[in-house]
């Protein structure tokens, strides 16, 4: 470089501690047990034990582990260990997560780097960056992959988006069949109670999408309930919306931010991997459901089958549970006179006497083949399941044709009712034994087990 092309560079009349409180970034020295001996402001903010923004004072003498989140303390103490043994190593970025006095989980990336022998220092130094968009992203793919319900996602992807970049309130926002607008989450938002704020709800979800997934609207040309409810957005000019992928329901993802313009490429790339979460979620909530549906169903009648008689009902049963166990008379001569198929089609007719019979409350189970069980919950009174399994019988009785075939049916029933409470196992066995007598005596009656 030739003299004449080299410049001069002034001597910067910055102040350093002025700097040094103003760092973006929390700082903290620690001694080698991880006590903290010092904290910048920002440090105060971060952190801040005492939920009044100036928490410098009170970090000072803490140790440092107690401020991370309970899941990463034993990992902290471990890097912590580790990080005084050795000098002149820069470790991170490490990812930790801490909570705030609200209780609200955070992300923070941390770098650190032994400074304990340096002469005029003598401290392990900690720089913390406060979390970001990418931290709360991360933790909502963990949790998708985890079976997190998909309540607990939208919350985590709309807090995500207050980070940078995207630096403005955000909500999952649905279009209901009525015309309505549910309000899956919210973050940064007033409440939907606040005048004004139905305005903001069904406006921003009709941002023109122009065709495409993403859409932006200015403030300024939205109606005038968003003009006069600004007041719990101050300073939001523009809103960001962009679909959730998902064949069967209709939802967005709503931002609102300070520019008037479009998102940026890397805005806009992270609603797009917020919306792909979103819609991961409830596709993953979806194929749980037809799973648990197929897991606790009968395949033939929908009715509950025996696993979730004996996995999703309560061993013990409170007192006053009463048990119906129904079984077809004559079914095999069904079967083998006209067939399985028409065998299959008298199941279902059965099972929709069944569902038709009781009562919301009551939990009706094909156990397998042509036996059934009504579980009815306390307040079925003895009068009532006598009642109830006259219906029974008669209505089953009553079937004489099935698929165009002329078919004659009946059914016995055991009941079993207990004042106190009972194992579903020996109500199970007492209301078998009933059902026994009532077909051992000539077959279309009930019986009753004895009350204890």
């Amino acid at each position: 470089m030739s003299g004449t092309d080299a410049r001069v560079v002034e001597e910067s009349e910055v102040d350093e501690a002025a700097a040094l409180a103003a760092l973006p970034m929390a700082l903290l020295a620690l001694d080698g047990t991880g006590n903290i001996l010092y904290a910048n402001p920002r440090a105060g903010r971060l952190l801040d034990p005492d939920g009044d923004g100036s928490g410098v004072g009170s970090l000072v003498g803490r140790n440092v582990v107690e401020f991370i989140h309970p899941e990463d303390q034993a990992f902290a103490a471990e890097l912590l260990e580790f990080g005084v043994v050795v000098s002149d190593q820069l470790m991170g970025p490490i990812t930790m997560r801490y909570r705030t006095v609200e209780g609200e989980v955070r992300y923070t990336e941390a770098w650190s780097e032994n400074h304990l022998d340096s002469p005029g220092l003598g401290a392990y130094l900690l720089v913390v960056t406060e979390e970001s968009v990418r931290h709360r992203l991360s933790e909502a793919i963990t949790g998708v992959a985890g079976g997190m319900e998909f309540a607990d996602v939208v919350d985590t992807v709309t807090r995500a988006m207050v980070c940078h970049p995207m630096n403005g309130p955000a909500a999952v926002l649905e279009l209901l069949e009525d015309s309505s607008i549910m309000v899956h989450s919210q973050s940064g938002f007033p409440g939907p109670e606040i005048p004004g704020c139905a305005g903001w709800w069904s406006t921003a979800f009709q941002v023109e999408l122009g065709g495409g997934d993403t859409g932006h609207r200015r403030l300024a040309d939205m109606n005038s309930e968003i003009s006069s409810s600004t007041g719990g957005a101050p300073g939001m000019r523009v809103a960001w919306v962009r679909r959730i992928p998902t064949p069967d329901r209709e939802l967005r993802l709503l931002c609102w931010h300070h520019s008037e313009g479009a998102p940026s490429p890397n805005q806009a790339q992270q609603m797009s991997q917020a919306a792909g979460i979103l819609g991961l979620s409830l596709t993953q909530e979806a194929q749980r459901r037809q799973l648990e549906y197929l897991a606790y169903h009968d395949p033939l009648t929908g009715l509950h089958n025996r696993a979730y008689l004996y996995e999703r009902l309560p061993v013990r049963q409170p007192a006053g549970t009463s048990v119906l166990y129904l079984d077809l008379d004559d079914f095999k001569e069904v079967n083998d006179r006209h067939g399985h198929e028409v065998g299959d089609h008298l199941l279902i007719r059965v099972g929709e006497v069944l569902r038709g019979a009781v009562r919301d409350t009551d939990t009706v189970v094909r156990l397998g083949g042509d036996e059934f069980v009504v579980v009815c919950p306390s307040a079925a009174e003895p009068a009532r399941l006598r009642a109830l399994a006259d219906r029974l019988i008669g209505e089953i009785s009553a079937i004489d044709e099935v698929s165009g075939r002329t078919v004659r049916i009946g059914a016995s029933v055991g009941i079993v009712h207990h004042r106190g409470s009972r194992d579903l196992d020996e109500l199970l066995r007492r209301a078998d034994s009933a059902l026994y007598a009532a077909k051992f005596e000539g077959r279309g009656e009930w019986r009753m087990a004895a009350l204890r």
